[in-house]
């Protein structure tokens, strides 16, 4: 891939990705604010984007494959994709309900903590080796979350504790999404199959939530049940249902986003848009920050540009130690080493194809979640199996 091509794919891309992530985080912003049902909502955009995964996979089978689509047994099922679907609905859910307290631009900052407990799970899933850069991501990332907030105008303790609480179970989520994905024998490697076994878990797992705490409140409300016209109904149909198709735009944005650039342009270009989304909260719903609050902000962004290049220099690391390893299926032999990978001269900087071979579509994932926005971040297994998949628990 030239250069040229590679700058338009990620350009082209990119500004899908960021207007899809940036609009659904305002779009729910603004509407929660006066529509109170957080949960239900979020519970049909899971239904939404189990629909639009089993339309697409029906598609794809009748036109492009000629094998049938992936069905899971139930032991599978409930072993693995539940555990990791319940803990993405409860982290979701508990994201947007926050945005009824808080700020668009604590939102974000907040969200940023999910990194720390993505490395605090891997770590103990053994998915991670506990290493000083780890410390240095997790202490910039804690300490700027805490200027962030410290003597806020606008903080609010309950959207807070909604919004880290749904940090802390995006890190879970998204370790055991990496464990789902990087085994063969689940087979659910492509995005659309990955959606359409998840999203049932994801709408179940919240519907109880739903009728406690929705339940009663969402019966009686004018606008959904109790309509006195159908232009309220009609009008709050389609306000619900513009949220669940940016959300499945965004999902497929994301994934359409790492399959052809990379998962570390992905991490790199999340960092921009997170400084994107605070700008267009000052302006348009008018946040307001303190000097101590800026330098938090600053501290947050560093940690996450932190762990992206710790990443990106192991995985380079990793393959200029191992690259001749009869474990890489794409060097054939150990004079080939790293030559495979690189341009031919040794003293020259990888080529964009290495580099795609290193953090793009071909490497696993960990993955941190703002809510319905995602962010990526190579893992340290992939490159200790060279460019397969691994099946270990």
């Amino acid at each position: 891939m030239s250069f040229t091509v590679y700058i338009i794919k990620v350009i082209f891309l990119g500004s899908f990705f960021f207007t899809c992530s940036i609009t659904l985080t305002f779009y729910n912003k603004w509407l929660f604010q006066n529509f109170h049902f957080p949960l239900t909502v979020t519970f049909i955009h899971f239904l939404t984007q189990f629909l639009g995964a089993a339309i697409i996979r029906t598609l794809m089978s009748c036109c492009c494959s000629k094998s049938p689509p992936i069905v899971l047994n139930w032991t599978m099922y409930m072993k693995r994709v539940y555990p990791a679907g319940l803990a993405a609905a409860l982290d979701i859910g508990l994201s947007n309900m926050s945005l009824m307290f808080i700020t668009v631009s604590l939102y974000v900052m907040s969200k940023t903590s999910c990194v720390v407990f993505v490395l605090i799970f891997a770590v103990i899933l053994r998915l991670e080796s506990p290493r000083v850069t780890t410390l240095i991501v997790v202490l910039l990332v804690s300490g700027g979350l805490f200027l962030f907030t410290y003597k806020s105008t606008q903080f609010n303790l309950g959207g807070f504790i909604l919004v880290i609480s749904a940090s802390f179970l995006g890190g879970l989520r998204w370790v055991l999404l990496q464990m789902i994905t990087q085994r063969e024998d689940i087979g659910l490697k492509n995005p659309i199959d990955t959606t359409y076994h998840m999203a049932p878990v994801m709408a179940l797992g919240l519907l109880l939530p739903v009728f406690l705490i929705e339940g009663v409140p969402a019966s009686l409300s004018s606008e959904i049940f109790r309509y006195e016209s159908y232009l309220t109904l009609e009008t709050t149909t389609g306000k619900v249902a513009l949220g669940a198709l940016l959300a499945f735009l965004l999902t497929l944005s994301e994934y359409m986003f790492v399959h052809y650039t990379s998962s570390l342009t992905l991490s790199i270009g999340g960092i921009f848009k997170e400084l994107l989304t605070m700008y267009l909260a000052s302006e348009i719903n008018h946040d307001k920050w303190s000097t101590m609050n800026l330098v938090g902000a600053g501290l947050c962004v560093l940690g996450i540009l932190s762990h992206v290049m710790f990443k990106a220099i192991y995985a380079k690391n990793k393959y200029d130690v191992q690259g001749a390893s009869p474990r890489n299926p794409r060097i054939r032999s150990s004079s080939e080493g790293m030559g495979a990978l690189l341009k031919r001269d040794r003293k020259t900087k990888p080529s964009w194809e290495a580099i795609e071979l290193l953090n793009g579509d071909d490497s696993d994932a960990i993955i941190s979640s703002s809510g319905e926005e995602e962010t990526i971040f190579p893992s340290e297994e992939m490159t200790r199996k060279s460019n397969g998949r691994y099946d270990t628990d």
